[in-house]
């Protein structure tokens, strides 16, 4: 699936990334988010709001972004709306470990394809 700057899109399946410790929900399925394009991301990161940003490529980035956006695998979104997590899978959640949702209205994160839908 190819998007551009300014396509809206809903998180079709809960996203998770590990830390040291527990498993960190950076996108909860229901979500919603606009794509950003490559200069708007660097700007974010750049201009030192990356606290608010989440990916899964470490320190890393942007290097390895730009080429998953090239080639349409990722994409980075900055959410609109964060669904809650539901009861099926905070349950499911709760039975692989310790866990925490770090997903909010406003955070940018780089999100496979396979996690993300196109709505109008």
């Amino acid at each position: 699936m190819i998007l551009c700057p300014g396509d809206k899109v809903l998180i079709s399946q809960d996203a998770y990334d590990n830390d040291l410790v527990s498993i960190v929900l950076i996108a909860t399925k229901g979500s919603t988010g606009t794509v950003l394009s490559y200069d708007e991301f660097i700007g974010y990161v750049d201009d030192g709001s990356q606290d608010d940003y989440s990916s899964p490529y470490g320190e890393e980035r942007p290097t390895p972004i730009k080429k998953l956006i090239d080639e349409g695998k990722a994409y980075p979104i900055r959410f609109e709306t964060v669904a809650p997590l539901s009861e099926e899978s905070r349950s499911y959640w709760e039975k692989q470990g310790r866990f925490y949702v770090d997903c909010k209205a406003g955070r940018i994160s780089v999100m496979y394809v396979e996690f993300l839908e196109k709505f109008s």
